[in-house]
C-alpha cells in the first residue's frame, strides 16, 4: 500500500543562466492598424520676410469716354448792378492831311428829301450814340450751341415782338435763345458783375454815311473812317 504524502521540502538554491539560443525564425507579418484619430491644429509658425516690391505693371488699355452728365439747374438770376465800367481816353488826332486838287463844280442836281443813311447793331448797349437815332432797343439771341439748322450770326431781338399765331408742342425746328454774359472766370475785371445778365443791344440809324462797319476788340477806327 502507498503511505502518506511527505512534507513538501524546501526550494532549492537557483541553478546557473544557460546559453542563449539561436535566433528564431522572423514572426508573420501583422495586420494593418486602423487609422489613428487626426491630431489637434499645430500654432503658427513665425511671419516670413517681406517680399521684395515686383516690378510696375503695363499700362491698361484707357476705358471708354462715360455717359454725359445731366444738365444742372439754371441758377438764379442776379440783381442787375449800378456801376458801369470807366470809359477809356480819347486817343490823339492824327496828322491833317495835305489839301487835294479842288475840282471843278458839278451840276446841280434835283433836290429830294434826306431819307438815306445806313443802320447798325450796338452790342451791349440799349442806347445809340448822340451821332445816331435809336430804331428799337432789344436783346441778343440766337441758336443753342448745341443745336443745329439755325443762324451763325446773333440777332438784336426787340422786346415787344409780334406773333402770327402759335402752334404748340415741340415742333424740332431751330429755337432763338436769348444770350447772356458768361464772364465767371474774369475775377478781378469789371466784366466779372455781368455774368448771367442778359446782352443788351440797339439798333441805330445814322442819316449821314453810307457805310458802317464794326471793328471787334477795337475803341479806334482804320485810317479814313470816323466814329
Amino acid at each position: 500500500d502507498t503511505g502518506d504524502r511527505g512534507l513538501r521540502g524546501d526550494t532549492g538554491d537557483r541553478g546557473p543562466r544557460g546559453i542563449i539560443g539561436d535566433h528564431g525564425y522572423p514572426g508573420p507579418t501583422g495586420q494593418k492598424g486602423e487609422k489613428g484619430n487626426t491630431g489637434s491644429r499645430g500654432d503658427p509658425g513665425d511671419r516670413g520676410p517681406r517680399g521684395l516690391v515686383g516690378d510696375t505693371g503695363l499700362r491698361g488699355p484707357i476705358g471708354e469716354p462715360g455717359l454725359k452728365g445731366i444738365k444742372g439747374d439754371t441758377g438764379v438770376k442776379g440783381e442787375k448792378g449800378t456801376q458801369s465800367g470807366l470809359r477809356g481816353p480819347i486817343g490823339e488826332p492824327g496828322l491833317k492831311g495835305m489839301k487835294g486838287v479842288e475840282g471843278e463844280k458839278g451840276m446841280k442836281g434835283e433836290k429830294e428829301e434826306r431819307n438815306g443813311g445806313t443802320v447798325y447793331v450796338r452790342w451791349g448797349h440799349d442806347q445809340c450814340p448822340s451821332t445816331a437815332q435809336l430804331v428799337y432797343a432789344g436783346r441778343a439771341g440766337g441758336s443753342l450751341y448745341g443745336h443745329s439748322g439755325g443762324g451763325s450770326d446773333p440777332q438784336c431781338l426787340p422786346l415787344d415782338p409780334n406773333y402770327l399765331g402759335a402752334i404748340t408742342g415741340i415742333q424740332h425746328r431751330a429755337y432763338m435763345h436769348g444770350a447772356e454774359y458768361q464772364t465767371h472766370t474774369t475775377t478781378g475785371s469789371p466784366a466779372h458783375g455781368a455774368h448771367n445778365y442778359d446782352i443788351p443791344c440797339a439798333v441805330c440809324h445814322v442819316s449821314n454815311r453810307t457805310a458802317v462797319y464794326m471793328v471787334p476788340a477795337k475803341y479806334t477806327c482804320p485810317a479814313g473812317w470816323t466814329r
